[in-house]
């Protein structure tokens, strides 16, 4: 479990190494997802954590759900839409770049102290993404991080919008309202 923490440390850190390794390791699955998990649980109780048991189970499904398309995406566009002429692509591999660069995410968990709710999940998605492009750029084979970093945002806009659009759906079937953030 240590190395799964110091995984997660330098991902945060963005050690680009680290994004090689976990991709060498096919092992390293059951961390990425545990890593994407805790991100879930996260955004859930940190953001969504005053509205109840039915909108923190709402909201972690519709977080790892929103996790995927942005990966997924990113995946499709990166590899097969505009790759490089290095650009290799292991979907596998590629999704555990992915999910240890969801590290940082688990700050949303300091959504809990009040006030703090979308100073940190702004912060923590700033964040992600920056990781999360220096892990396209390795996973990919990238020469250029522009390229990695307008894949990334595009895919992640998109993922944010669809994610809020579920969370109106899914929120406004359970009754429940702003007030209760």
């Amino acid at each position: 479990m240590n190395l799964f923490f110091i995984r997660a440390l330098r991902a945060a850190k963005l050690d680009a190494s680290l994004f090689d390794e976990v991709m060498a390791d096919t092992k390293a699955r059951t961390q990425a997802i545990i890593v994407v998990f805790l991100y879930g649980a996260a955004v859930a109780y940190g953001i969504f954590g005053r509205g109840g048991v039915a909108m923190i189970n709402s909201a972690i499904f519709m977080t790892l759900i929103g996790w995927y398309i942005w990966a997924f995406s990113v995946y499709i566009i990166g590899a097969r839409m505009f790759p490089e002429s290095r650009t290799t692509a292991d979907r596998k591999a590629f999704m555990r770049a992915m999910a240890f660069a969801s590290s940082p995410g688990w700050l949303c968990l300091l959504g809990l102290v009040p006030g703090l709710g979308i100073t940190v999940w702004v912060g923590a998605s700033v964040w992600m993404i920056v990781a999360t492009v220096v892990a396209v750029k390795k996973a990919l084979n990238y020469s250029s991080t522009y390229r990695a970093a307008g894949i990334t945002v595009v895919c992640w806009i998109l993922s944010t919008l669809f994610q809020g659009l579920m969370y109106i759906i899914i929120f406004s079937a359970f009754g429940v309202s702003k007030s209760q953030f």
